[in-house]
């Protein structure tokens, strides 16, 4: 016989007796905690068996969701160059961004040569941005290496030589080198660099800052 929660309407309180807690006529299945009936069926037995696992599927859930956000997390480092390291970081990624115009490329590359004897306009900087490099170099064959810069939509693949100078600048600037099936990689993400050249031809060692991201 199944027993729900309508046998609370017919529970009949008995008459108090002087000294004694009232009783209630509760047929036999019925629980009764706190003045109500609960009726123990098999569905409400499953029931009871089934919310410990719901909880503890809960905590893998988010015990998973958490490590993964605290890896993502782990998984990319800031860096940072100034200096001649910034300049030189700046200047082989300008040379392919679609992004710096060529009269600033022409700047930055006569800095970067020695040059400082020619006129800027003040105030002005100019901007080298990319949103991602990524060099390889096979630790296998010898003769490869290449290097992928992506600007917004637009990537460009460098090899041999140029690829070389990209891989070795990044990794005077700080960025660690990964080994990964039988090659050794470069990763930058985001990496943002401001060129003054006119605190630049002061020389005092200002005007060329980078920041960017590694291990992504």
């Amino acid at each position: 016989m199944r027993f729900g929660l309508r046998w609370v309407r017919h529970l009949r309180r008995a008459e108090p007796h002087s000294g004694t807690q009232s009783r209630l006529n509760v047929p036999p299945g019925v629980s009764v905690f706190a003045g109500h009936a609960i009726a123990d069926t098999p569905h409400a037995r499953i029931a009871d068996a089934e919310r410990p696992k719901e909880a503890e599927m809960k905590k893998l859930i988010i015990s998973a969701l958490t490590l993964a956000v605290l890896q993502n997390s782990a998984s990319a480092a800031p860096g940072s160059a100034t200096g001649p390291t910034a300049l030189a970081l700046a200047a082989v990624i300008a040379q392919h961004s679609p992004a710096v115009r060529a009269f600033d490329k022409r700047v930055i590359a006569r800095l970067f040569r020695g040059n400082t004897r020619f006129g800027f306009t003040p105030n002005t900087k100019i901007s080298v941005d990319a949103d991602s490099v990524v060099c390889r170099v096979s630790n296998v064959d010898i003769t490869s290496r290449s290097c992928e810069l992506t600007f917004g939509s637009r990537k460009r693949t460098l090899t041999g030589r140029e690829a070389n100078e990209v891989g070795a600048t990044a990794a005077a600037a700080g960025v660690p080198s990964e080994g990964a099936a039988g090659s050794s990689i470069e990763s930058i993400s985001k990496l943002r660099c401001t060129i003054d050249p006119n605190e630049i031809m002061q020389k005092a060692g200002g005007g060329a800052n980078c920041t960017f991201e590694t291990g992504q």
